[in-house]
């Protein structure tokens, strides 16, 4: 088993110029323009080489469903994605989130954990910040090689209302494309998939009877799909 604090490490100063670089003309993770993404505090735990070269696609969705169907799918999706070559990039919450996490693991696949708060409470069960773990000390060395976390957040920083949409940000911007498997209209996810559409990035979402997915569809025109193997991968790769 690994150690679960060893390998953390802040991300700044110069080291902040290889979250912004340059790749195929545009910046590899974030925009310089959005200002908001560009906190003094960007902390790491994992395999930073292996996130960077790799292919990544969001799977996001509400934190408050207990729905067996949608968790099933949720991890049917990111299976495919993983053993298709994809690193699962989601929000480090209940829910859809977790089962996109540990399914990615499962299948041997890569996943980054982008949280919603400070690396100092990655693992812990603080009632400070009332957030359930993903992972239970201690975690499989084999999952620690296949995953990343990422905390655009000061060390102590505890969530509030405000850190979750930061965290939603980096979402997209860590990600090729956007799967939405579950959205309450006006909510984090709904905010998510719009910025997505804004971003011109790819959006599937689950055709199914929830009413945040049918109004993304019918009114964004967000492509529907119903089974993962009819998600158009080539379109995902002509990202940059």
């Amino acid at each position: 088993m690994n150690s679960l604090t060893g390998d953390i490490r802040r991300v700044g100063d110069g080291d902040l110029n290889l979250l912004l670089s340059e790749r195929r003309g545009r910046g590899l993770f974030l925009d310089k323009r959005d200002k908001d993404l560009l906190p003094k505090d960007v902390y790491i735990k994992g395999e930073w080489e292996k996130f960077v070269n790799s292919p990544r696609v969001a799977i996001v969705g509400v934190r408050d469903s207990d729905r067996e169907d949608l968790l099933e799918k949720t991890r049917a999706v990111s299976c495919y994605l993983s053993t298709e070559g994809f690193n699962i990039v989601s929000g480090y919450a209940r829910g859809v989130d977790r089962h996109a996490h540990l399914a990615a693991l499962e299948a041997g696949g890569l996943t980054t954990m982008v949280l919603p708060f400070g690396m100092k409470y990655l693992f812990s069960k603080d009632q400070e910040i009332q957030w359930d773990p993903l992972f239970e000390p201690p975690v499989p060395a084999t999952w620690e090689s296949q995953a990343l976390w990422i905390s655009p957040f000061a060390w102590q920083q505890v969530p509030n209302r405000r850190t979750p949409l930061r965290r939603n940000k980096w979402t997209c911007h860590l990600s090729k494309a956007i799967i939405v498997m579950a959205s309450h209209i006006g909510g984090g996810t709904f905010y998510t998939a719009k910025l997505a559409l804004r971003m011109s990035k790819p959006l599937w979402v689950w055709d199914t009877d929830i009413q945040g997915n049918q109004e993304l569809i019918r009114r964004y025109n967000a492509t529907p799909f119903k089974d993962p193997q009819t998600i158009d991968l080539s379109e995902i790769m002509s990202k940059p």
